[in-house]
């Protein structure tokens, strides 16, 4: 060996560890993450090369090494076996240094060797000449486990958080916790010595950048930087990220505002870029809250926007509630200069913190006056020439204006539009499955509240089968809730019972928005107890839901069933004056063509339960209004009538299909309970095969069949007793009058207008036989004329 060199090594050759350590670290405990390092194999090793950055204790961590191997070194040199040099710079030939070491390793009594070396020497050729351990950051940065057994729980935490595995900062802020002056200051000067020499691009400083880390988001993050970024296990071996308590990758937040500083006070235009490319790595790789909030921090406005009105699905499904509160940071010209940030804005006003809050329209809608909702048509007439995830997204925004506002009719016309520019968007270039799946879905809505049921099915189905086995089950729960109460107004009870089915799973993984998903699919289940006139089991479900109607966008479902459960338990003034109140409190939502329609539906069969028979108005527009009609007809013995009222309208649902054709057998043979023949019986139970619920027979229960039917076997002793638990009044129809051969005759003659004289001259019999006869007619249809008799006639089906 050289003397210089020789000279050299005096100077580094010993460090006593009760007099400091050499990087400021503290002295006189063991290093934290020894015990984790002897753990290796080549701990045993004599010889240690540590190659890691100051404020690491790596001096402390190199003293504990050569305890463990049982000798320490002493404080004068002067009997010293086991060594602690330091090697900061490559100056000179790297040669004197490794035969320095070899010399010292070559007395098989002097004990280990550490090798505390800088960053640009090359340590590798001095393990390349002797067997030794080489450790690097990893092995002296604390673990979360190692810094939590350093004190308290909260104060390890946070020095955790703040300083990550850097044993100097973190000592720092055990002992005060708001120093964190002194906690940057132990990191400050380490970190950039050591960055300069092993990141001279500044790449792995550029990924300070992002608020989060993952192999996937580093791939996303596209600066414009010379040279590809390092990898996450590249940067956690440069000392940059650690692993939290759950096993995660961060940043420490000394080390990430320390390094955008740097860049800030150098070169503040390529920070704002930096800024920008991890705010769309984020967004592109799914974390766009994390998106926003990089968005938000660096005041990029446009990017903002834009982030917004790409991602707010994403958001939205997360949790809305923090969706408002990102809204709610923005600048006031912003929600003002555009349209869609206005609406957005008022769709995430609305999140609280378990559920969306949706406020009814307060006005009288006038879509004719409605600016901002011509602006967002014109603005989507334009976008769905060449539709783009934009245009779904402005599209989405177009319904959700509509219906805030109350129009709802022009909703469901837009969710057709927007259904058409989806179709093109998934066959031009593709789109996401979940934005897809949202959009199916508010589509769905759209045209579900217009009571466009067939194609708000198409809508719902649409978003299951993209969102499904995994693909998202917040809007796979939605959509299977949803379809499960539309199939109960289409009247498909057992396609109900199937989407129940499948919505039981995914709903028990969705977190924000659990009571508002799982609502329609609360509110199908009570529709089925009620259709099986099942009280208790639908008084059970209600329990689920708020006491009093709320302002969910499917209000008029929880409130048809409300009324319908006071009606069946028989209190049918409090059912109506439910309905007529909503309909008073809530003007303009009450118009929605499902809620004008649900509710017409449940009003008028609390009226036909007590037995009165007013006509049901509009029954040419719905099924279930219709069949009730129907029933009318029948209770009021008009059978012809009824007959014509079952060709329309046409009946779609498999209940109301069964339903009409059970009550056409009846209309057309004219049976009556005690009249009934086997034909009739078994149109009954075919009736029920195919789709009619217990509560369609109530009708009949009211006219005196259920004894027959109970008879029969049609009904078992449990249907008996909830069609006799319900507040239905039992009635009867008269029984039709038998007429001889010449009164029939007669009846005939009537319907053709002939006097008395020409009736005679017609049979060839006198006028006062004829006269008899008609007396006879009249008597026993309970006619005092003409036109009484041919109406009660008609009304006997004769």
């Amino acid at each position: 060996m050289t003397s210089e060199g020789s000279a050299r090594m005096e100077r580094h050759e010993v460090l006593d560890p009760r007099r400091g350590a050499a990087d400021g670290t503290s002295v006189g405990a063991t290093h934290p993450a020894l015990g984790r390092f002897l753990a290796r194999p080549d701990s045993r090793e004599r010889l240690l090369i540590l190659q890691a950055p100051g404020g690491t204790g790596r001096h402390r961590f190199a003293s504990g090494w050569l305890a463990a191997g049982g000798e320490i070194p002493g404080t004068d040199g002067s009997s010293v076996s086991s060594r602690i040099l330091d090697w900061e710079h490559a100056a000179g030939e790297p040669q004197a240094f490794i035969e320095l070491v070899g010399n010292l390793l070559a007395d098989p009594h002097g004990g280990r060797v550490a090798v505390v070396a800088g960053p640009t020497v090359p340590v590798h050729r001095l393990a390349a000449s002797h067997a030794c351990a080489l450790a690097g950051p990893r092995a002296v940065m604390l673990t979360h486990q190692e810094v939590a057994g350093l004190g308290g729980p909260d104060a390890t935490a946070r020095a955790f958080a703040a300083a990550g595995g850097w044993l100097g900062a973190v000592e720092v802020l055990l002992a005060d916790p708001d120093n964190l002056e002194g906690a940057q200051s132990a990191v400050l000067s380490p970190l950039l010595r050591w960055l300069a020499a092993r990141d001279p691009e500044r790449l792995a400083a550029a990924t300070a950048f992002l608020p989060a880390y993952s192999q996937q988001t580093l791939e996303a993050f596209s600066p414009d930087l010379p040279g590809a970024l390092p990898t996450v296990e590249e940067l956690h071996a440069l000392g940059l990220l650690s692993r939290d308590d759950r096993g995660e990758w961060f940043m420490p937040a000394l080390v990430r505002n320390l390094l955008q500083q740097v860049f800030r006070d150098e070169d503040p235009d390529r920070a704002s870029a930096l800024n920008v490319a991890a705010a769309q790595a984020m967004a592109d790789t799914g974390s766009v809250e994390q998106a926003m909030e990089t968005a938000l921090q660096s005041r990029s406005w446009n990017r903002i926007a834009e982030l917004l009105l790409e991602h707010w699905v994403d958001l939205y499904i997360a949790n809305a509630q923090l969706l408002g509160k990102f809204v709610g940071r923005l600048p006031r010209f912003l929600l003002e200069r555009v349209d869609a940030i206005g609406v957005a804005a008022r769709v995430a006003a609305g999140a609280g913190p378990d559920r969306m809050v949706f406020l009814l329209p307060s006005l009288e809608p006038d879509y004719a006056r409605d600016e901002t909702a011509h602006r967002l048509k014109k603005t989507t007439t334009r976008l769905y020439r060449a539709p783009d995830t934009w245009a779904l997204t402005m599209g989405m925004l177009e319904l959700s204006h509509l219906r805030l506002a109350g129009h709802f009719v022009e909703s469901g016309h837009a969710a057709l539009r927007l259904r058409q520019a989806l179709e093109k968007v998934t066959t031009q270039s593709g789109v996401r499955p979940v934005l897809a799946g949202f959009t199916e879905l508010q589509a769905g809505i759209s045209l579900h509240l217009a009571d466009r049921l067939p194609e708000a099915r198409a809508a719902f189905e649409a978003a299951a089968y993209l969102t499904r086995d995994g693909v998202n089950d917040y809007v796979y729960a939605d959509a299977s809730g949803k379809l499960a109460l539309l199939a109960v107004h289409e009247g498909h009870l057992e396609a109900a019972r199937d989407w129940l089915a499948r919505h039981v799973q995914p709903l028990s993984t969705v977190k924000w928005g659990h009571p508002m998903v799982a609502r329609t699919g609360i509110l199908a289940r009570i529709e089925l107890a009620l259709a099986n006139l099942d009280l208790a089991g639908a008084r059970e479900q209600l329990d689920l839901l708020p006491e009093d109607v709320d302002t969910d966008e499917y209000w008029c479902a929880h409130a048809r069933v409300l009324a319908l459960v006071q009606t069946l338990e028989g209190q049918l003034d409090a059912a109506a004056s439910l309905v007529v109140g909503w309909r008073q409190e809530r003007p303009y939502s009450a118009r929605a063509p499902l809620a004008e329609r649900l509710l017409t539906e449940v009003f008028h069969l609390a009226q036909h339960v007590t037995g009165e028979n007013p006509p049901v108005p509009h029954w040419e527009s719905s099924p279930s209004l219709a069949n009730l009609e129907a029933l009318r007809c029948l209770r009021t013995g008009n059978p012809d009538e009824a007959v014509r009222v079952l060709y329309r309208p046409v009946r779609t649902g498999s209940r109301n299909l069964a339903v009409a054709d059970l009550l056409g057998v009846l209309a057309r043979t004219g049976a009556l309970p005690e009249t009934a023949d086997e034909h009739v019986l078994g149109a009954v139970a075919e009736a029920r095969a195919r789709g009619a619920a217990l509560a369609d027979l109530a009708g009949l229960h009211q006219l005196g069949w259920t004894p027959v039917l109970h008879a029969a076997g049609v009904l078992d002793q449990d249907d008996v007793a909830r069609l006799e638990s319900t507040g239905m009044t039992v009635t009867s129809l008269s029984p039709r009058p038998e007429l001889t051969q010449r009164e029939q005759s007669v009846l005939d003659l009537l319907r053709q207008g002939m006097t008395r004289r020409q009736m005679a001259q017609a049979t060839f019999r006198s006028e006062n036989t004829i006269k008899a006869q008609l007396s006879s007619l009249y008597a026993k249809l309970g006619a005092a004329s003409a036109a009484e008799a041919l109406q009660q006639a008609r009304h006997y089906g004769l």
